[in-house]
C-alpha cells in the first residue's frame, strides 16, 4: 500500500474506527495494523468478505461473542518453560480469568444454530481449559491468598501453626497480665520482631524474668523481649512457617507443570480467539455503517461501479441519514472521471470515498455501498490530495504536488487507481490546465484508472473531447445556493465561486466587483451551463416523482389484492362454519328421526302381532326426510371455485398420461388435434374417447421416449409490449427466474431500453438470485437499485441493449 495515499485518505482513522469494536487488546492491536492483502491473495477476498457479512448476521441475532477477560498468556507461559519455575498467585488468577472467558466463547459456539455453520471454522478447536481453571480457583481465594484446601499437607501445617501461635499468645498474655510483672510492662500488647513474638518491657525487666532482647525503641526506654518460656514455641512456629512456604511453592510448581504441559495448546487457542475478535470487530463495524459484500472484480473490461457509496468515516461519525450516497460509475471503455463543480460540493469526498472503499475491499471489510456494486481490486492506489507545503523542507504547495505526481507516474500501471484532487492547481491556470491534461495523457498511455477533480474549463473540455474520459458534475442548487452532493454524469460542473462566496457571507460589494471583472462570454457560458444543470435536475426530479407514483400504485394494487384474498378467506371461513353448524343440526335431527322411526316400527310389529292391522308405511317418511335434508343443505353458499393452475397444453404429445377434470384415473393420449382442440384418450378398460383439451386437469407423466416426428414446439405470440415493471414479490428464486426470463425476452423484442423489477426486501435471497441471473444475460448492460425514495433495495432497475 502506498504510504502517502493511505495517509491522505485517512486509512489509519478507518482502522481506529474498526478497532473500537475489538474486545481484546491483541485483537485491537491487530486491527490497528490492518493492511490491504497483496494481489496474490485477491482470490481469497470474496470468501473473507462473505465471512464478515455472515458474522454481521450472527451478532445481529445472537449478540457479540463474549470475549471479556481474555488476554494473551504467551509472556506468562514463557516464564515457566523451564522446570521448577512457577508463577505468583496474582498471575495465576489472571490466567484463570482468561480461561473463564474461553469457557464463555465455547458456550457461545455451542449455542449457534446450523444456519451459521459456515462460521464454525472460526470456533473449531477452541477449548476452555476448564480443569486448569478449576485447579487454580480451588487453590486461591478472592484475596489472592492460597486456600487451606489447596493440599492436605498445607491444611495440616496451618492447623499446627494456629495451635502453636495460640499457645504462644496464651503464654505472653499471662506475662502481660501477671500482677508481679506490671512494674516492668511498658505496653499491654503482643508484637513481632525478627518474625518472633515478643512483649514490650522496661529496662529493668531482668529482675523479673529471663528472656532474649530482639529490639529496642529509639529512646532506649523500651525493650522487645522474648521470654525464655516462649523460645521453644517461637522456634516451632518458625519451622512450621517455613514448611508452609515450601508447601505453597510446591503447589505453585504443580500448577505451573500443568500449564507447561498445555502451553502450546493455550497459545494456539488464544491466537485463534484473537483472529475471531478481528473478524467480529469488522462485523460490528459493518453493522455500524450498514456494509454489504458486493461483487469483487480482479479484471474490469466491462467497467466497475460503486452504487450508493458513502464515505465510511463520515458514515460512522454522522450516521446514514446525514451522508448523501453517490454513484461512482466507470462504464465500459471509460478510463477516467473528471469531476468538477462548486467548492464544498462533495468532489473531494467522492474522490476519497472511491479510494477508501477500494482499500477496504482489499482488507476484507464489508463496504458502504449497495449490494449490486462491482468493486475492483487494484494492485496500487495512489493519491495526490491536499496541501503538501512544507516550510521546514523549503517545499511549496505546487512543488509538493509535482513530487507526488512524479512518483505516481513512475509506478502506475494498468492495475493502478490514481486519485488527484485539483490536478494542476497552485500555479498559473493556463499552465496548470496544460499540465493536468498532459498527466491524464500519460495515465491513459499507462492504462491506469483515474479520478481527478478540477475547476479548470480547459480540463473540463478535455474530458468532453475524449471518449475514454467522462465529465462528471457535483450538483448545485443555484436557487438555494446549496450543494446537493450528487454526481451528474455527462456534464461539467460550474465552480459557482461567487455563489459560494455569497453563501459564506463574503462582503457583497466585493462580490459585485468580482462580477464586473467576468467577461461577457464567460457569463454566457455560465448561464448556458447553469440552465443545462437545472434542466437535468428537473428531469431527475420528474423521474423520481414518476417512480414514486408508480410505487404508490403498485403498493395500492398489492393492498387491494391482499384485501381481496383476506375477504375470500373470511367468506370461506364463514361458509365452513355455517356448514359445520348445519351439519350438526341435520345430524341431530337425523338421529332423532331414526329413533322415532325405530320406535314407530316397533309399535307397528306389536300391533300386527296383536290385532293384524295393516302395516304403516315408513319408507315414504324416509324419502320425505331425505328431501328435506337436501333442501336445507342447498341453502348453504356454494364453495368458491379455486382457479385451476394453467397447464401448457402446447407441449402435449402422443403417449403422455393425463388426468381429466373431475376424475382420478389416468388416461393415455393417442392423438392430438390442435386445430379443433380435441384429444383422443384411451381410458381404463381400452375405452377410447374424444374430449376437449380444456377438460385436462393435469399431465401425470411424459412418454419416456418420444419420436422426433411427435415433438411439437410452440412459441406463444408476443402480445404487444410488456409493462415497464415486473412484480416478483412472494415467488421462489427458480420460479422468479423463469418468469423474469420470459419478461425480459418480450421487453427486448419490444425495444424497451429499461425496465424495473420489484422483488421487495425480504431475506435478500430473491434479490441475490435475480442479480446472479441478470449477470448471465448478454442483453443486460447494467442493473442497479434506485434511490431509497424510489424503492431503494426493494427494486432493481435493468438497462437492456436494444
Amino acid at each position: 500500500m502506498d504510504v502517502h495515499a493511505a495517509r491522505v485518505l485517512e486509512f489509519s482513522r478507518l482502522a481506529e474506527r474498526v478497532a473500537r469494536h475489538a474486545r481484546t487488546r491483541e485483537g485491537r492491536d491487530a486491527v490497528l495494523n490492518l493492511s490491504p492483502l497483496p494481489p496474490a491473495s485477491f482470490p481469497e477476498l470474496p470468501a473473507v468478505m462473505r465471512q464478515v457479512a455472515r458474522f454481521m448476521e450472527l451478532v445481529g441475532e445472537h449478540g457479540p461473542v463474549p470475549l471479556a477477560g481474555i488476554r494473551s498468556l504467551a509472556a506468562d507461559l514463557e516464564l515457566i518453560r523451564a522446570e521448577e519455575t512457577y508463577l505468583p498467585p496474582p498471575t495465576l488468577i489472571s490466567i484463570a480469568e482468561t480461561f473463564r472467558g474461553l469457557e464463555d466463547v465455547t458456550g457461545y459456539a455451542a449455542a449457534m444454530d446450523e444456519r451459521f455453520f459456515p462460521l464454525k471454522i472460526l470456533f473449531e478447536g477452541l477449548r476452555s481449559f476448564r480443569p486448569l481453571k478449576e485447579l487454580i480457583e480451588s487453590c486461591f481465594d478472592e484475596r489472592e491468598e492460597m486456600k487451606d484446601s489447596a493440599s492436605h499437607a498445607l491444611a495440616e501445617i496451618r492447623r499446627q501453626i494456629k495451635s502453636t501461635r495460640r499457645n504462644l499468645k496464651n503464654i505472653l498474655e499471662a506475662h502481660l497480665h501477671n500482677p508481679d510483672y506490671q512494674p516492668i510492662i511498658q505496653d499491654h500488647l503482643i508484637t513481632q520482631r525478627n518474625n518472633r513474638y515478643v512483649i514490650p518491657v522496661k529496662l529493668n525487666f531482668r529482675t523479673f524474668f529471663s528472656g532474649i532482647i530482639h529490639d529496642q525503641s529509639r529512646t532506649q526506654m523500651t525493650f522487645f523481649v522474648e521470654p525464655v518460656e516462649t523460645i521453644g514455641h517461637n522456634n516451632s512456629l518458625g519451622i512450621l512457617q517455613q514448611e508452609e512456604q515450601e508447601e505453597k511453592i510446591r503447589i505453585l510448581k504443580m500448577i505451573a507443570g500443568h500449564l507447561r504441559a498445555e502451553r502450546r495448546e493455550i497459545v494456539r487457542v488464544l491466537e485463534q480467539v484473537f483472529v475471531l475478535d478481528q473478524v467480529q470487530a469488522k462485523a460490528l463495524y459493518g453493522r455500524e455503517i450498514g456494509g454489504t459484500s458486493p461483487k469483487l472484480l480482479t479484471e474490469w473490461p466491462a467497467g466497475f461501479s460503486l452504487k450508493q457509496a458513502r464515505h465510511p468515516l463520515l458514515l460512522a461519525e454522522k450516521g446514514a441519514a446525514a451522508v448523501v450516497p453517490v454513484d461512482i460509475d466507470f462504464a465500459a471503455g471509460i478510463q477516467g472521471l473528471v469531476v468538477s463543480g462548486a467548492n464544498t460540493g462533495g468532489k473531494t469526498v467522492a474522490l476519497k470515498t472511491l479510494g477508501l472503499v477500494c482499500l477496504m475491499a482489499r482488507c476484507g471489510l464489508v463496504l458502504p455501498v449497495a449490494a449490486e456494486s462491482r468493486v475492483p481490486l487494484f494492485d496500487e492506489i495512489m493519491a495526490d490530495i491536499g496541501d503538501e507545503q512544507s516550510i521546514s523542507k523549503d517545499v511549496s504547495t505546487f512543488s509538493g504536488h509535482l513530487h507526488h505526481l512524479d512518483e505516481i507516474l513512475r509506478h502506475c500501471n494498468a492495475r493502478s487507481l490514481v486519485l488527484c484532487d485539483e490536478l494542476g492547481a497552485g500555479t498559473d491556470p493556463q499552465e496548470g490546465a496544460a499540465l493536468a491534461m498532459a498527466v491524464m495523457d500519460e495515465l491513459h498511455e499507462r492504462q491506469s484508472a483515474f479520478l481527478v477533480t478540477t475547476h479548470y474549463n480547459k480540463v473540463k473540455a478535455y474530458a468532453y473531447e475524449r471518449p475514454w474520459v467522462e465529465s462528471v458534475a457535483v450538483s448545485f442548487d443555484a436557487d438555494s445556493l446549496q450543494p446537493l452532493y450528487r454526481l451528474q454524469y455527462g456534464v461539467p460542473g460550474l465552480s459557482n465561486a461567487l455563489q459560494i462566496a455569497r453563501l459564506l457571507k463574503l462582503k457583497s460589494s466585493v462580490i459585485a466587483r468580482a462580477r464586473k471583472y467576468l467577461d461577457r462570454d464567460h457569463d454566457q457560458v455560465m448561464m448556458m451551463a447553469e440552465k443545462l444543470e437545472k434542466r437535468l435536475l428537473q428531469v431527475e426530479n420528474k423521474e423520481r416523482e414518476l417512480f414514486r407514483l408508480k410505487q404508490e400504485a403498485f403498493h395500492l394494487r398489492e393492498q387491494c389484492r391482499e384485501e381481496r384474498e383476506k375477504l375470500r378467506e373470511e367468506q370461506e371461513k364463514l361458509r365452513l362454519t355455517a356448514k359445520q353448524q348445519l351439519e350438526k343440526i341435520i345430524g341431530r335431527a337425523e338421529k332423532e328421526f331414526k329413533a322415532l322411526l325405530a320406535g314407530l316400527e316397533e309399535k307397528q310389529r306389536e300391533l300386527e302381532e296383536g290385532s293384524g292391522l295393516a302395516k304403516v308405511k315408513t319408507g315414504g317418511m324416509r324419502h320425505e326426510f331425505a328431501d328435506l335434508k337436501r333442501e336445507v343443505t342447498s341453502l348453504l353458499p356454494p364453495a368458491p371455485e379455486r382457479p385451476r393452475k394453467a397447464i401448457d397444453l402446447s407441449v402435449l404429445a402422443v403417449g403422455d398420461r393425463v388426468i381429466l377434470d373431475g376424475s382420478r384415473q389416468e388416461a393415455e393420449v393417442e392423438a392430438v388435434d390442435r386445430q379443433k382442440k380435441l384429444v383422443v384418450l384411451r381410458l381404463p378398460g381400452s375405452v377410447r374417447a374424444s374430449v376437449p383439451m380444456d377438460r385436462i386437469a393435469s399431465i401425470a407423466g411424459r412418454k419416456k421416449k418420444r419420436d422426433a416426428e411427435n415433438v411439437r414446439v410452440s412459441i406463444p405470440a408476443g402480445g404487444g409490449s410488456p409493462l415497464p415493471t415486473l412484480n416478483l414479490i412472494g415467488k421462489r428464486v427458480e420460479e422468479a427466474r423463469e418468469e423474469l426470463e420470459r419478461y425480459l425476452d418480450r421487453a427486448v423484442r419490444a425495444g424497451m431500453g429499461q425496465v424495473e423489477i420489484v422483488h421487495g426486501f425480504g431475506t435478500g435471497r430473491l434479490r441475490q438470485g435475480i442479480h446472479e441471473f441478470l449477470r448471465q444475460l448478454p442483453y443486460v448492460s447494467d442493473y442497479h437499485h434506485p434511490p431509497s425514495e424510489q424503492g431503494g433495495q426493494a427494486v432493481t432497475v435493468v438497462k437492456l441493449n436494444v
